[in-house]
C-alpha cells in the first residue's frame, strides 16, 4: 500500500466525524482543533466560510506572513473584524502593528493593533495626539503601564484620556495591586452617530431613525486580572441632549469612580481606610469611602477630606448624629452640609441646624423634619431667607393667626402670597 500524505488526509477529515470538508461548521471546528500542520491551518484561516473556524485556525497559526495577510483584509468575508483581530493578537512585528494602528479603516482593527504595541513612549505620544482617531488614543492610554507617563497624562491630557490614566495609576498602586494582582485594561470606543441605533428607548421627539440619532460616543472599559472572578466593566455613554434640536456632538461623561468602587468591593476595611485617607486622587478616596463601614474612619473623612465629593460620600454612610450636626452647621460646601442635615434624626440637633445653619437650603431641609411648632413659627417669621420662610409657611404652618399676620406684614411678596394661599 502506498504511503498516504498526512497533510492531504488532514484536509479531508480528522478522526471520525470531524472533517475539514464537512458542510457543518461545528464538524470543521472540531477538526481544526486537532490539526497541527501549519499549511493546513493557513488554508483554513484564509478560506473557511465560518468566522469561528477561521479564528480557531488562526489561534494555532504561527506563520507571521499569513497572519499579517489576514490582518490586512485577506480571505473569505475579510471585513469580519473578529477574524482580523484574532490574527493581530498573534503578530509580533511592531512596525507592522504600528502601521496598522494608524492606517486601517476599522476602529476595531486599529484598537487591536494598539494593544499589541510595547513602546510605552510611543503609546503616550499617541494618547496625547489630538489629531489621531479617538479609538487609537483611548486604546493607547489603556495600554500604558509606566506610572510616570500616566501621572504626566493625568496632568496634560484632555477628556477621557486623563481619566484612563487615573485608572491605570489606581490599579498599579502597590496596595491595590497586592489584592487585585496584575491587571489588564482594555478600552473600546464606538461612535454614536448617524446609523447607530442605541438600545434604550429615545426620549420624546426622537426616533430610532438614523437621521435623527444624536452624535456621541460609547466608551467601554474592561479590567481583567487573575484575582478577579470575572472582568469588571463600565460604559461611559453620551447622554441625550436636553433640547431635541441639539444635534451637536456630545462627549461621553467619564465616571472612573464607578469602576474603582467595583474593584474595591471586596477589600478589607483596613485597606479601604488607608485608601480613603491617604490616596492623592479624590476619585480613589471617594470609591474607597463608598465601600467603608468603619464609623471612626468615616467621621475622619467626613470632617477632614479636602474634596467636598469625598466628604459627601462619607456623610452618606455616617451615623453619628453629633458629628452630622457639626458638619451641617460648619462644612464649607452647601451640598455636604445638606447631606448631613438630611440624615439627622435627633429633634434637638435638627432644631439647632434649622436655626443656625449658614446655608438656606440646609435650614430648609432641617425645618422639613422639625416638629417643634414654636420654633417653626419663629423660622417662618424671622429666617433671613424668603425661600426658607415661604417654604415653612407652605409646608409646616397651620396657625391661622400667624398666617394672617405674615400675609400682611412679611416684607417678601413670596411669603405673603404663600400665607394667603394657606388661609383660603
Amino acid at each position: 500500500m502506498n504511503r498516504i500524505n498526512l497533510s492531504a488526509v488532514a484536509l479531508i477529515f480528522i478522526s471520525g466525524c470531524a472533517r475539514l470538508d464537512s458542510p457543518n461548521f461545528k464538524s470543521r471546528l472540531a477538526a481544526v482543533r486537532k490539526v497541527t500542520d501549519q499549511k493546513v491551518l493557513a488554508s483554513v484561516a484564509v478560506n473557511d466560510i465560518a468566522p469561528t473556524v477561521r479564528i480557531a485556525a488562526i489561534e494555532k497559526l504561527d506563520d507571521q506572513s499569513t497572519l499579517q495577510k489576514i490582518a490586512v483584509n485577506v480571505g473569505y468575508d475579510s471585513l469580519l473584524h473578529e477574524v482580523r483581530q484574532a490574527a493581530i493578537a498573534r503578530i509580533t512585528d511592531q512596525e507592522f502593528l504600528q502601521r496598522l494602528a494608524l492606517t486601517d479603516n476599522s476602529p476595531y482593527v486599529r484598537m487591536a493593533a494598539v494593544y499589541r504595541i510595547t513602546d510605552q513612549n510611543l503609546l503616550a505620544h499617541w494618547a496625547g495626539d489630538k489629531s489621531l482617531p479617538k479609538d487609537v488614543r483611548l486604546a493607547a492610554a489603556g495600554t500604558i503601564s509606566d506610572r510616570a507617563l500616566n501621572e504626566q497624562m493625568v496632568q496634560d491630557c484632555d477628556i477621557h484620556i486623563g481619566e484612563i490614566a487615573q485608572l491605570r495609576l489606581f490599579v498599579s498602586n502597590p496596595l491595590v495591586e497586592s489584592r487585585l494582582g496584575k491587571t489588564k485594561l482594555f478600552v473600546h470606543w464606538y461612535p454614536w452617530n448617524k446609523g447607530y441605533y442605541y438600545f434604550t428607548a429615545p426620549p420624546p421627539g426622537f426616533s430610532r431613525s438614523p437621521d435623527t440619532t444624536v452624535p456621541g460616543e460609547d466608551i467601554h472599559i474592561i479590567i481583567t486580572s487573575d484575582n478577579l472572578p470575572k472582568p469588571v466593566e463600565d460604559r461611559w455613554i453620551t447622554d441625550w441632549p436636553s433640547e431635541v434640536r441639539d444635534t451637536s456632538f456630545r462627549p461621553a461623561y467619564a465616571k472612573p469612580i464607578r469602576l474603582m468602587r467595583k474593584l474595591l468591593a471586596g477589600f478589607p476595611q483596613v485597606d479601604l481606610a488607608k485608601l480613603a485617607t491617604d490616596y492623592n486622587d479624590w476619585h480613589v478616596r471617594c470609591a474607597a469611602t463608598e465601600n467603608l463601614d468603619d464609623q471612626q474612619t468615616l467621621a475622619k473623612v467626613a470632617c477632614g477630606d479636602t474634596d467636598f465629593r469625598v466628604r459627601q460620600s462619607a456623610v452618606e454612610k455616617l451615623a453619628d448624629q453629633t458629628i452630622l450636626a457639626e458638619i451641617a452647621l460648619n462644612d464649607t460646601n452647601s451640598e455636604v452640609s445638606l447631606a448631613a442635615a438630611e440624615k439627622l434624626k435627633s429633634q434637638p440637633l435638627i432644631e439647632k441646624v434649622a436655626l443656625k445653619a449658614q446655608y438656606a437650603a440646609v435650614r430648609r431641609a432641617a425645618a422639613w423634619n422639625l416638629k417643634n411648632k414654636a420654633t417653626l413659627a419663629y423660622i417662618a417669621a424671622e429666617d433671613p431667607s424668603e425661600d426658607v420662610r415661604s417654604y415653612v409657611v407652605e409646608k409646616k404652618i397651620v396657625d391661622r393667626l400667624l398666617l394672617a399676620k405674615l400675609s400682611k406684614q412679611d416684607p417678601s411678596e413670596k411669603v405673603r402670597n404663600a400665607a394667603k394661599i394657606k388661609l383660603k
